[in-house]
């Protein structure tokens, strides 16, 4: 039985996964954020069924924050997903800090990132899109 509720908290991530890409790549940031913020509901309430919570699933959260300017949580989610570890932790902190302003320091960590390919060819528009000016 325990066997099968993890099978089914699985895929309930994996469907709200694909339903925050979809949002965040049609431009509807505040959907995506809705969608991640439930896949991570339902992956910690997996934790006890043998699974944590994936640090790619905290990052691309953190860009999804990001991208809707809620750039503390965007942060703390990031961090977060670095501490588990992610494949693509040095791209979304990138992206992060792009959207935020900080020009310089997002081209320091793309040299050495890797781009996840669901978001290959929309990143650039949407960071651009959404960006703003450091202030400090």
């Amino acid at each position: 039985m325990k066997r099968y509720i993890t099978i089914l908290f699985l895929l309930f991530i994996t469907i709200g996964i694909y339903a925050s890409r979809y949002a965040l790549k049609s431009g509807n940031i505040a959907q995506a954020v809705k969608e991640y913020a439930d896949a991570i509901v339902i992956a910690e309430n997996s934790r006890t069924a043998g699974s944590g919570i994936s640090g790619d699933l905290l990052a691309e959260y953190s860009y999804a924050l990001a991208l809707h300017h809620d750039f503390e949580a965007a942060l703390v989610n990031i961090d977060r997903a670095r501490i588990v570890g992610t494949k693509y932790g040095d791209f979304y902190a990138a992206q992060v800090l792009a959207v935020m302003g900080y020009k310089e320091a997002a081209q320091q960590l793309m040299r050495q990132a890797k781009i996840p390919e669901w978001i290959s060819g929309n990143y650039q528009e949407l960071t651009e899109k959404y960006k703003t000016t450091a202030s400090i």
